[in-house]
């Protein structure tokens, strides 16, 4: 896909091989560079997830726009909301997490745009039950109903976890958070690869700082990658960093972990 070689070129063109590699799976899906070592790390860990493009790139990029809320207005922020999602709708129209996700965003916006609230189970839905009407192939797609899973445990848990225990810390946030997409994932893993990292969790909660913070400069420097070369050079030092930290906890957890696995 052209565009997508053409994002992640400052990748290649600024970063270590290695990292250029994690970082282009991260941000934009484009797995090719990857070793089959790599691929084997993340997946012993239970990271592989973050090597696939998915719905959690719309969110995190939706997630960044609803935090200027105060400051652009929710009308500008909407309509940021729309053009990312239709980005990623265009871009990606094949890939079943990232259309969920876009739909999803869409929709949710132009509900808001009418200033009407629908809770986030019947939007989810709503798109699944639209999406394997148009596309019935979708039934039997794994990744289609991993994310849809993971959205509906988010969803469906977490606000319990949040009112009964009442946490406040980032690292309860991000532990409850993993927890509540991996009560509904987890029999579908098992299901489907009969096995599962135990270290998954722990893992996910080690990392998730980071992800956020490397989807953002990452999709900044693929945007001034090939306009601006300083501040290329400016993100380009942020992401190695990042990266490396990220390719650090990897490794370690990948030591620790390699025999903790349960199978069926």
């Amino acid at each position: 896909m052209d565009i997508v070689n053409y994002l992640t070129r400052p990748f290649f063109n600024y970063l270590p091989s290695d990292l250029a590699a994690i970082g282009a799976a991260m941000v934009w899906g484009q797995k090719q560079q990857l070793s089959p070592l790599q691929y084997q790390i993340f997946q012993k860990t239970g990271l592989l997830h973050l090597l696939v493009l998915s719905g959690q790139n719309i969110t995190l990029l939706v997630g960044f726009f609803n935090g200027l809320g105060g400051i652009i207005g929710y009308r500008i922020k909407l309509t940021l909301t729309i053009l990312v999602a239709l980005f990623y709708l265009v871009v990606f129209h094949g890939d079943p997490p990232i259309v969920r996700a876009s739909l999803m965003a869409i929709y949710s916006a132009l509900v808001i745009f009418q200033q009407k609230f629908t809770p986030p189970l019947y939007v989810l839905g709503f798109i699944t039950v639209l999406l394997l009407a148009i596309f019935p192939a979708w039934l039997t797609s794994v990744s289609f109903w991993l994310s849809v899973s993971a959205t509906a445990g988010i969803y469906l848990f977490y606000p319990y976890f949040q009112r009964k225990y009442r946490f406040r810390s980032g690292l309860a946030q991000t532990f409850f958070l993993s927890l509540s997409a991996q009560i509904l994932t987890t029999p579908i893993l098992l299901l489907v690869f009969r096995e599962l990292p135990l270290l998954t969790l722990p893992m996910n909660i080690l990392v998730a700082w980071l992800v956020e913070p490397i989807m953002f400069f990452g999709v900044l420097m693929s945007l001034f990658g090939q306009i601006i070369q300083p501040v290329t050079q400016a993100l380009a030092f942020i992401m190695f960093g990042l990266l490396q930290i990220m390719n650090y906890i990897v490794l370690i957890g990948y030591q620790v972990g390699e025999r903790w696995m349960m199978r069926i």
